[in-house]
């Protein structure tokens, strides 16, 4: 039996590539039914909602010039993906 682990890579909307840099995922800290609140903007801003501060070790990472990339067997079932949460540093 062949098992293939899913890729991850970025897709970047044409005429766009010039604006992305590069950009990371984000574990929270959270009940998987816990909804967070969309948010842009720097990491340390006031204005950061307080929920988002359990959103800090990183699944994974890209920046241009990457490569795909899969993430072993044993993690793919416990790896949610859904809120939009946009840090700057």
């Amino acid at each position: 039996m062949l098992n293939v682990s899913p890729q991850y890579e970025a897709v970047i909307q044409p005429g766009n590539e010039a604006l992305v840099h590069h950009m990371e995922v984000f574990h929270c800290e959270a009940p998987h039914t816990q909804v967070m609140p969309e948010y842009q903007g720097p990491c340390v801003s006031p204005e950061r909602p307080e929920l988002t501060k359990v959103c800090k070790r990183v699944l994974a990472a890209w920046a241009m010039g990457a490569l795909p990339f899969s993430y072993p067997e044993v993690h793919q079932t416990n790896i949610h993906f859904g809120h939009v949460f946009v840090c700057d540093v």
